[in-house]
């Protein structure tokens, strides 16, 4: 199976109008003389005449590929005008990465199928801001995925592969999942009918293909949590760089000496994060005896059992055109199920419970735990240029919690703070009734820049104040720790708008997927996402042409502009309305 993800949003709309248009006239003639035909009597038909087999034909030398040996369909059939020019792979100057999907071996959990009836596996991939999914095949042993995906890579303008090398856009993720039948007979692949569970996740680093045309490799896929250190099964891949470079590629002895360096460069940033935060615990809990047995959390593990501060865990995250407020956000992130057991309410020594899941590991299984529920959040709010943080402490019915805050700057000084329950997308101002029924104590608040520790006795949140620059309240950890480029679970935000700079500000790249309530509704973003970006070059063009003057775009300032927008003021007035809410 062959899917693709083009870099502009036009090229997807071509191709459905073209597929649209290449059919219409096979099917038009025989349903006005049968009207009553069922599908699987048109598609009989179709396949008949062949108008399958022309359809793949003309996609395919489209795309310019050669067509099948043996019968050249495309050239016995009069091919139907073109009313839209073909979709074609785009010039040099905006390459992808062609990842391929091959054959699984050795995945022993399904020796014996008969207590997986009905499962089917999926592999999800994300990179450079796209997020695409295989097509579901049977459980088994070696499972034939036959997949290949095209991702788009960054607009090179000019420059040199090394460009690619020297600032990547961060590995191809790959996350297997299964997906068990919530009843005996599943009739479709419906969320709602079958549950999943994350078997395995690795990073790709791809750029191997810098050097060589084609790479295949055989990738060991470990299990997640306590399954870490077990293989769960093997997955045969090849990726290269289409279209192809024929001169200009990279020395591989170039590549593995980069890929040397930032191994290096890692494991110092890892050492030097790791030594001061031993420091900085010693002096923290020798303060007072009652501060070593606070919620304090400097560390967690990914599901990949690789320790980060937890400053790395946050990214801010734009929503874009399908979540256009913070209380879009909030609602979204509160829909995710929970899980019942959270990691924080568990013993120490339960290493399997200690670990918080990747953003894309949370969107593959689909639930999270109370603290995830929380990092989500905030990172939502961080790509609306809000303050926030997470804060980690104890709830009102006294277990261990985490929630958000944002924080807004006062013009006579001091912050007016804001409690955001991720649970239930809830929020209150922190005089509110509601905040004392909920929280009670408070141990240590976060984000991606910085993380501070209560560092008063009096823990109660009615005796304390959120102004972290307060250092007799906040005992602040090193922002150098939060600053190694090389602890970052995500990526920042890519761009490839000609003749124009966008500033990301360290968004993280990952797109959101929304399935919508028609199809339609898809075209609809797409549309407005290429107008966007035929503005931006334009008016850059315009102005370089006019007063040969660079034009720079802030993403981080149009999503905090956006907060005050007149339908944001409406989506406001709606949500907090109470009659509104009741009704």
């Amino acid at each position: 199976m062959y899917s693709s993800v083009w870099s502009e949003p036009s090229a997807r709309l071509q191709l459905r109008r073209f597929v649209k248009e290449h059919l219409a006239d096979a099917v038009v003639s025989d349903l006005v003389q049968e009207p009553d035909l069922s599908p699987d009597d048109i598609l009989r038909l179709l396949d008949e005449r062949g108008a399958v087999a022309d359809l793949f034909a003309a996609v395919k030398q489209s795309l310019g590929e050669p067509t099948h040996s043996g019968v050249d369909w495309a050239s016995q059939r009069p091919a139907p005008p073109p009313v839209h020019p073909p979709v074609v792979i785009p010039s040099v100057e905006h390459r992808h990465l062609e990842l391929r999907l091959m054959k699984g071996m050795a995945f022993v959990d399904f020796v014996t199928i008969e207590e997986f009836q009905g499962s089917v596996l999926i592999v999800d991939v994300i990179f450079a801001g796209s997020r695409v999914r295989s097509r579901p095949v049977q459980v088994c042993t070696e499972p034939s995925f036959d997949h290949t995906f095209l991702l788009p890579l960054p607009a090179l303008n000019g420059s040199s592969l090394l460009n690619l090398l020297q600032k990547p856009v961060g590995p191809v993720k790959m996350i297997v999942t299964r997906l068990d039948p919530t009843s005996n007979v599943a009739p479709a692949l419906r969320l709602g009918e079958y549950t999943s569970e994350v078997m395995a996740s690795h990073s790709l680093d791809w750029r191997q293909a810098l050097s060589v045309e084609k790479v295949r490799q055989n990738v060991e896929l470990r299990g997640i949590g306590k399954k870490s250190q077990l293989a769960v099964g093997v997955l045969q891949v090849e990726f290269g760089i289409l279209p192809e470079v024929p001169s200009g590629l990279i020395p591989a002895q170039d590549v593995e000496r980069q890929l040397e360096q930032e191994a290096r460069q890692r494991s110092e940033s890892t050492r030097l994060a790791f030594s001061a935060v031993d420091r900085w615990w010693e002096y923290y809990r020798q303060v007072h005896r009652r501060f070593e047995k606070r919620v304090v959390k400097l560390l967690a593990q990914t599901e990949n059992r690789v320790f980060l501060p937890v400053t790395s865990f946050l990214a801010p995250i734009r929503g874009g055109r399908h979540l256009r407020t913070p209380f879009h956000a909030a609602r979204f992130v509160s829909l995710i199920a929970v899980e019942k057991v959270s990691y924080m309410r568990a013993k120490q020594e339960d290493a399997e419970l200690s670990l918080w899941h990747t953003f894309p590991v949370i969107f593959a299984k689909r639930t999270a735990s109370v603290e995830e529920h929380a990092l989500l959040l905030c990172s939502f709010l961080l790509g609306f240029c809000l303050d926030a943080y997470v804060c980690l402490g104890v709830s009102a019915d006294g277990f261990s919690h985490a929630w958000v805050i944002t924080r807004d700057s006062l013009p006579k000084g001091g912050h007016q703070v804001t409690f955001w329950e991720s649970l239930t997308g809830e929020h209150y101002p922190m005089d509110s009734d509601q905040v004392a029924k909920r929280y009670k104590i408070v141990h240590c608040a976060f984000n991606h820049q910085s993380f501070h520790a209560l560092a008063c006795v009096d823990e109660r949140l009615g005796k304390i104040h959120f102004d972290f620059e307060d250092h007799t309240v906040w005992h602040p950890l090193s922002s150098e720790v939060s600053r190694l480029p090389f602890l970052k679970l995500y990526e920042s935000a890519t761009t490839g708008h000609q003749g124009a700079t966008v500033l990301s500000d360290g968004g993280a790249d990952l797109p959101l997927r929304m399935l919508p309530a028609h199809e339609h509704l898809v075209e609809v973003h797409e549309v407005e996402t290429s107008i966007e970006s035929n503005l931006i070059q334009a008016i850059a063009a315009h102005r370089q042409a006019v007063r040969g003057a660079d034009t720079v775009w802030d993403t981080g300032l149009t999503m905090s502009r956006q907060r005050f927008g007149l339908a944001a003021v409406e989506q406001t007035t709606l949500v907090l309305c109470p009659r509104n809410r009741a009704g």
